[in-house]
């Protein structure tokens, strides 16, 4: 981050500082992200972008937050304008048609909001699970630490998205095809769990456990929002890449899988990866049931608002509006509305 001295932010907030250095001050802002926390902090960069604007209209500028509800988990993500040129990336729609981009919003009243996926605490029928936040990540497979005549103990649980009832083929060496036998789950927790043998030779210490796709990707989408509630939003984007991969899996549900690359979208637009963004939630589009295609098709508004496309962001917003069914819950429809005023108070 470039220095910048406290007499540079004193001159700058009292108007003292030259319209040159002003300008300079602010594009470098827009390019620097701890610069233009710290210009923010100070009050400065809605001082500097009015002169770089040549217009007394102030411009919004928001820090990344995570808001946790019981209804939904909501990411407000930073929005700021280029004017006269448009963001690095920018095209006239989420799905670029032309080469022209149309001229960036002046500025929204508020950031957007995107709809995430909701952080569903209760534990599945019959698993245990103890108190306070998961102590690792899931893991990508599971193996035998204990065998007891016909019982058996794993090293994965709940967090790695074992059930009680689960069956898992129980493997040996390095390849998959020596199949040793199939263990049911009988007691589950938090990151270990009990079986006994359904069929097959004796399993050892050691073995492997080959977990299911569809759990897998469900219990890294559930560690994504404890992460992004609790803060954690690096943890949160490396999970939220590895749950892309998994989700690409055979046995992955459709719905599971719009859920986790819509959930990396947001991810994107909160570190302002329009492109990538992009990406994931046109991968989601479509893929869903009506209330992920809901939160998919409210966050490509937000993307589209923040990429300077009124046009796409309102039918969106208004496609989103008209999809939501009884399934929604009261926040995200006000959520839904509440991006429309925003977008109309900015006109």
């Amino acid at each position: 981050m470039p220095d910048v001295s406290g007499d540079t932010l004193d001159r700058l907030l009292a108007d003292e500082l030259p319209a040159e250095e002003q300008r300079r001050l602010a594009l470098a802002a827009l390019d620097d992200p701890d610069l233009f926390d710290s210009l923010t902090a100070s009050g400065a960069v809605v001082t500097a972008l009015r002169a770089r604007r040549g217009s007394p209209r102030p411009v919004h500028a928001a820090a990344l937050a995570v808001l946790a509800s019981a209804a939904a988990v909501l990411l407000a993500v930073v929005y700021w304008s280029r004017s006269p040129a448009a963001p690095p990336g920018s095209a006239t729609t989420v799905r670029n048609t032309t080469a022209e981009a149309p001229p960036p919003l002046t500025a929204l009243v508020e950031p957007p909001i995107l709809l995430t996926a909701q952080l569903d605490a209760a534990a599945p029928s019959g698993t245990f699970r103890t108190e306070g936040a998961p102590r690792r990540e899931p893991k990508a497979q599971g193996a035998v630490t204990s065998v007891t005549d016909q019982a058996v103990e794993l090293d994965v649980g709940s967090l790695d998205g074992v059930s009680q009832g689960a069956t898992f083929d129980v493997v040996r060496g390095t390849s998959s095809d020596s199949l040793v036998g199939r263990v049911a789950v009988t007691t589950v927790f938090r990151e270990r769990a009990r079986g006994h043998y359904v069929g097959g030779g004796r399993a050892a210490v050691g073995d492997r456990v080959v977990l299911d796709p569809g759990a897998q990707a469900a219990a890294l989408l559930e560690a994504i929002t404890a992460r992004l509630a609790s803060g954690d939003t690096a943890a949160a984007r490396r999970l939220a890449d590895r749950a892309a991969e998994r989700a690409q899996a055979a046995g992955v549900s459709p719905d599971l899988r719009a859920r986790i690359m819509n959930e990396r979208g947001a991810i994107q637009i909160a570190d302002r990866d329009y492109a990538e963004a992009a990406r994931s939630l046109e991968t989601a589009q479509g893929l869903g049931s009506p209330t992920t295609n809901v939160r998919v098709t409210n966050n490509l508004g937000a993307l589209a608002a923040l990429r300077g496309d009124r046009a796409a962001a309102e039918r969106y917003y208004h496609l989103a509006r008209s999809l939501a069914d009884a399934s929604l819950t009261t926040a995200e429809r006000a959520a839904i509305d509440k991006n429309i005023d925003v977008l109309a108070r900015s006109r």
